[in-house]
């Protein structure tokens, strides 16, 4: 992304990040949910998207896996604690890196864990540096995904496996829908959207073996409405940060876009070519 585009999206993550973290029960990624009938509490569900993620990743022990748009750390800390790989976090936002630095000082690992800030379409990381590489519902923000792909590729070293999870679209958009889908993109920082056919062709055009394309959508569906209610629930603290009209947007366009038959979420397991 461009040097604006970079600022501007750590600048919000900047904001936000405090506030959201508390209306959003500690992370940063939707949850995953057996049926849409099943009331874990969000910090169980985010936590179970994030084993489905993580348990897709099949690093060795010992190994180092770069974690492109980490957050606040906790996928990266459960990672390093429950597979014994060293991890290295990145993020656009310094307030994320600062809370996740933060984050590892207080909780005993086995292995090393670290993060920067750092710009997932220019990595500060020479070839074939990690073992493995992961990312978590980060490269929507990206105007150039192919390039960031190509990135998370460059720095995994060949026969290295690659997990993504990502919002996709299951299908085409109807005419009637497209508005919709095209503010809610807008008012929530996704930046790139497509469907699932062209993102998996990008995985693989960027030198990925792809082996696997996992489409999560209905156990993810539920976390829309009940991201929309934190986000409702944290209006007074993210009101003065976002503009209240753009949160009670933000709030609808989410209950919207999630009921929809072509909201999509999606994870591709791959291995660096």
């Amino acid at each position: 992304m461009s040097q604006q585009d970079a600022h501007e999206i750590g600048q919000f993550y900047d904001n936000v990040t405090d506030p959201y973290v508390q209306a959003w029960d500690g992370n940063l990624h939707m949850g995953y949910w057996e049926s849409a009938t099943a009331a874990p509490s969000i910090d169980a569900a985010t936590e179970r998207l994030t084993s489905e993620v993580i348990g897709r990743l099949g690093v060795a022990p010992g190994g180092r896996v770069i974690d492109v748009g980490c957050g606040i750390g906790k996928p990266a800390l459960r990672l390093a604690r429950e597979h014994k790989v060293d991890v290295v976090g990145v993020s656009i936002s310094e307030q994320q890196i600062e809370i996740a630095r933060a984050s590892v000082v207080s909780v005993p690992l086995p292995t090393q864990v670290s993060f920067q800030t750092a710009d997932a379409m220019d990595l500060p990381f020479p070839a074939s540096a990690f073992d493995a590489g992961l990312c978590l519902e980060a490269l929507h923000h990206m105007p150039d995904r192919p390039k960031a792909l190509r990135e998370i590729a460059r720095v995994v070293r060949p026969g290295g496996p690659v997990v993504i999870a990502d919002f996709a679209l299951r299908g085409p958009v109807p005419e009637e829908h497209r508005e919709l889908v095209e503010r809610f993109a807008q008012a929530c920082n996704l930046v790139t959207l497509t469907e699932i056919g062209p993102y998996t062709a990008e995985f693989t055009a960027a030198g990925l073996d792809l082996t696997d394309v996992v489409d999560v959508s209905d156990n993810v569906r539920p976390s829309m409405a009940q991201h929309a209610e934190a986000i409702r629930s944290a209006r007074d603290r993210l009101g003065p940060i976002v503009g209240v009209e753009r949160l009670d947007q933000m709030v609808d366009l989410t209950e919207r876009f999630g009921v929809l038959s072509q909201f999509g979420y999606v994870i591709l397991v791959g291995t660096r070519a």
